[in-house]
């Protein structure tokens, strides 16, 4: 038990000891030889408590957690990676020319996506991406497609990395993504998944 082993207890034990050993060594009897255990062994017991206490005091202190690094948020349009080379390359594979597919209110001439590209928005969202289109890129893509039929949608789940995709708003894609997809990565799918779009709603034509 604890207190047994309290310095307090020992001497006293090793006090009883010495007194035994005095009182029983003419005798030399049974209490004599107890008194000597008592001294002996409450003696090695004080000794290993005082050098124990002498030692370095030793903390258990546990491993410190390595933090995740924290993700850089992005914000920037199409226009400003198209020097990325892979983007460069999406962009060149595009339609080469994009009509007017909607807003027949008023006309607007053809363009290209490189044009469309500085209204073309990717952001990084808490999980995953977000694709966000600006009135210059209404005109030549059907904001108002079934979600079931929209190609953006089918190319975006069509890829591994991407868990689900869906229509936030009607001017904003939402991309929730499985497996981490670098910025460059996810523009030239954006970039894709617009072509495949406009194409549709072109009626498969590209001019």
């Amino acid at each position: 038990m604890g207190w047994t082993r309290s310095p307090w207890m020992r001497l006293i034990a090793l006090a009883i000891g010495v007194a035994l050993v005095v009182t029983e060594v003419g005798e030399r009897g049974a209490f004599f030889w107890l008194g000597i255990a008592i001294v002996v062994l409450n003696g090695i017991g004080l000794v290993a408590m005082v050098l124990a206490g002498s030692g370095p005091a030793v903390v258990a202190t546990e491993r410190p957690e390595r933090p995740e690094p924290a993700r850089e948020e992005v914000d920037v349009t199409l226009a400003e990676l198209r020097d990325l080379p892979s983007v460069a390359q999406a962009l060149a594979a595009a339609p080469p020319q994009w009509r007017q597919v909607t807003y027949f209110d008023d006309a607007f001439d053809p363009t290209d996506l490189p044009w469309l590209a500085d209204y073309v928005w990717l952001t990084t969202e808490d999980d995953g991406w977000g694709l966000g289109l600006g009135d210059e890129v209404k005109p030549y893509v059907d904001l108002d497609m079934d979600e079931s039929d929209d190609p953006v949608l089918t190319v975006f789940t069509a890829d591994p990395r991407v868990a689900t995709a869906y229509h936030e708003d009607r001017e904003v894609y939402r991309v929730e993504t499985g497996t981490p997809m670098t910025t460059e990565e996810f523009a030239v799918l954006a970039i894709e998944a617009l072509s495949a779009h406009h194409l549709r709603a072109a009626g498969g034509q590209a001019t």
